[in-house]
């Protein structure tokens, strides 16, 4: 399921080809494909102890269900010889009320032009994803979910940069890749491209991973540099720390792995993480594992186990989610879903990653469940 929900270039085979008729120029329809895709994912949820008074909440949740609701448009021209042209423009949208997402962004999920050689690889250039997102496609059971890794990093489902030179390439099972941003962040208050200096506001990642039939490994490291208003959390219910210096550094390790057994898929890893600034150096470490069923053909369940250390900031917590997913068609599903959320004695993380109001008081836990609808196109 993990897979399917990050998949960002689902297609419509009926979508595509009347797209690419009404906007392709004469002479240019047999070379060039336009596809129109997207998927609305969304749903009620309620929380209990939603609140530091702590009382409960009932909503439809700003962000996603089981995936981010978008829409987008993916072109490629065949150059011949095994290289093509392409571009996407995809934006993200809040399904409760139809509001841009990503800091209200036009095409905030991505928006990028590139060349692409079976030979060489992908080289891209404008917003994209950043490595980190990579190894998470097979590694993470639950994907971007509402309960999941977000809920204790939210930069996990949201791992994309402005201004961004990226190269990705696989060749017989391994994959690697790096990006570059000349800054990283307008809408949040870290553009970089400025007066600043060459170090501000910029953005690095790379990739490495390796994929069999029924195994895999991955790694992936994300630097972001500070400049401008820029800032780091690690948890919920405190300041955040400023990143106003070139020098100060939010950087992240990722490592994954997974298998395949019986049908049934077993992934994990760890997220390392340090912010280093004249504020603050401090550090947590965020493990993960977990498991997906395949019950029937239409049914899948899915889980995951998730602990937070901390220790730094005496703020660590412990989370389990569980899932159960029922296919219509390979469009269109329907789910529910349970989390738990058990915080230290500090701590103020939100079991779900929904949308804001839901910090609890210092310690508290919460208990949260979800029944959605997703559909694809």
């Amino acid at each position: 399921m993990a897979s399917i929900a990050r998949n960002p270039f689902a297609r419509s085979k009926r979508g595509s080809a009347a797209l690419a008729a009404a906007l392709a120029l004469p002479g240019l329809a047999a070379a060039q494909q336009v596809t129109l895709y997207g998927s609305i994912d969304t749903g009620i949820e309620h929380i209990r102890h939603a609140r530091a008074d702590g009382g409960p909440l009932t909503r439809v949740p700003s962000v996603t269900g089981t995936q981010a609701s978008r829409v987008g448009l993916r072109g490629e021209e065949d150059l011949g010889d095994g290289n093509r042209a392409l571009f996407v423009v995809e934006n993200g949208f809040n399904a409760d009320t139809g509001s841009a997402g990503q800091g209200g962004r036009i095409w905030g999920r991505q928006a990028f032009v590139a060349l692409s050689s079976a030979r060489w690889g992908q080289l891209g250039i404008g917003r994209q994803y950043t490595m980190i997102n990579y190894p998470l496609i097979t590694g993470d059971i639950l994907g971007p979910n509402l309960y999941g890794l977000g809920s204790l990093d939210s930069y996990v489902p949201a791992a994309r940069s402005d201004n961004t030179l990226a190269y990705r390439h696989r060749v017989a099972g391994f994959g690697f890749g790096a990006t570059y941003s000349t800054g990283r962040d307008a809408v949040g208050g870290c553009a970089g491209e400025g007066a600043a200096g060459p170090l501000a506001c910029r953005q690095v990642s790379a990739l490495l991973q390796y994929d069999a039939d029924d195994w895999g490994v991955g790694y992936a490291l994300d630097e972001q540099r500070g400049g401008g208003t820029a800032t780091a959390s690690f948890y919920n219910g405190a300041p955040a720390i400023a990143l106003s210096a070139p020098s100060d550094k939010d950087l992240r390790h990722l490592a994954t792995a997974w298998v395949r057994l019986a049908g049934v898929k077993v992934a994990g890893g760890w997220l390392g993480r340090r912010v280093s600034s004249a504020a603050a150096d401090a550090g947590s470490n965020l493990y993960f594992i977990g498991a997906a069923v395949p019950v029937t053909a239409a049914w899948t369940v899915d889980g995951m186990a998730l602990r937070m250390l901390n220790t730094d900031q005496d703020r660590s917590a412990s989370m389990l989610a569980a899932r159960a997913s029922h296919a219509f068609s390979r469009r269109t599903a329907a789910y529910v879903q349970l989390a738990w959320l058990d915080n230290g004695k500090r701590a103020q993380y939100q079991v779900s990653s929904g949308g804001g109001g839901t910090v609890p008081a210092p310690g508290t836990g919460q208990l949260a469940s979800f029944v959605g609808l997703r559909h694809s196109f």
